[in-house]
């Protein structure tokens, strides 16, 4: 139970970063849970969680600083959540 509660609030927080253009911030939270032990975690949540590391690690490539393409997902998948947790 901890573990699902722990990873929805990193994967939320981090949701919430990314938002505020806090990329730097967002993708070291989300480095930071990616290291505790998730399987008990919801595999839709390891899911969001990589997803996220993956476009932010993206992000940070970008020549301009400014936010892929990839940025947008993180919009849908936070409002997605909202949705499934109800």
């Amino acid at each position: 139970m901890i573990m699902r509660g722990l990873s929805r609030c990193f994967l939320r927080r981090a949701e919430e970063l990314v938002a505020d253009g806090k990329h730097e911030i967002a993708r070291g939270l989300v480095d930071e849970a990616l290291g505790l032990d998730l399987m008990r975690a919801p595999s839709m949540i390891r899911f969001e969680l990589q997803r996220l590391a993956k476009s932010l690690g993206r992000m940070a490539h970008e020549p301009d600083g400014r936010p892929s393409q990839a940025s947008g997902n993180a919009d849908r998948t936070c409002a997605s959540s909202k949705r499934r947790e109800g």
